[in-house]
């Protein structure tokens, strides 16, 4: 409902379902109006106005252990995302898999699936630089490739690593999705509004 919320389109709706079978997402494009720009099209009379716009993806939900079946597909789709809304489920007693809900258990399992996801990603990409002409080798990108890995490989977001501009452009490159600030949501019931017992 989070998605279809952002969107601004009851969840029935199907104009933003995505026509290929193997990304079940939903994608839709939403125009951002500014009375700033409507002012100034008043008085300099465009022929076209054009907003711009925000594109909300809603990936299916990730459980444990789907990293290496998603993180192509996932990363292709989300990967140049500038942030990540995570949704937790806060509601009921039991979870998806019918054991007893831990929505912080849950938030951690999210993102350590979006870690691993993203160590294939930058370990299939060091190898290649590593393998790439004498010529075309940069020692200063290995390394950073390098300590990338090994704090994924601890489980460990890539935001929580000290990296300078030129860091983050490089990788940027490769899409990594843990750089990128998340937004915890959690999916609460009527009754417990105030997140008591998440």
């Amino acid at each position: 409902l989070f998605f279809f919320l952002m969107i601004r389109q009851p969840p029935e709706s199907t104009q933003s379902r995505s026509s290929a079978a193997s990304d079940v997402y939903k994608r839709q494009a939403v125009p951002l109006p500014d009375p700033r720009l409507d002012r100034i099209s008043q008085t300099e009379g465009p022929r076209k106005l054009t907003y711009a716009d925000v594109t909300f993806i809603d990936f299916e939900a990730l459980h444990p252990g789907d990293a290496k079946r998603h993180e192509l597909s996932l990363h292709k789709i989300a990967g140049d995302a500038d942030a990540f809304a995570l949704v937790v489920q806060a509601f009921g007693e039991l979870d998806h898999q019918g054991n007893p809900l831990d929505p912080a258990a849950d938030l951690d399992s999210l993102t350590l699936e979006m870690a691993l996801s993203d160590l294939v990603i930058i370990s299939g990409a060091l190898d290649r630089l590593r393998t790439a002409p004498k010529a075309e080798r940069v020692a200063q990108d290995i390394e950073l490739m390098e300590r990338c890995r090994a704090h994924l490989d601890q489980g460990l977001a890539l935001r929580d690593l000290k990296l300078t501009p030129d860091a983050l452009k490089f990788l940027g490159g490769f899409a990594p999705m843990t750089p990128k600030p998340p937004l915890v949501v959690l999916n609460v019931g009527a009754d417990d509004l105030f997140c008591a017992r998440a």
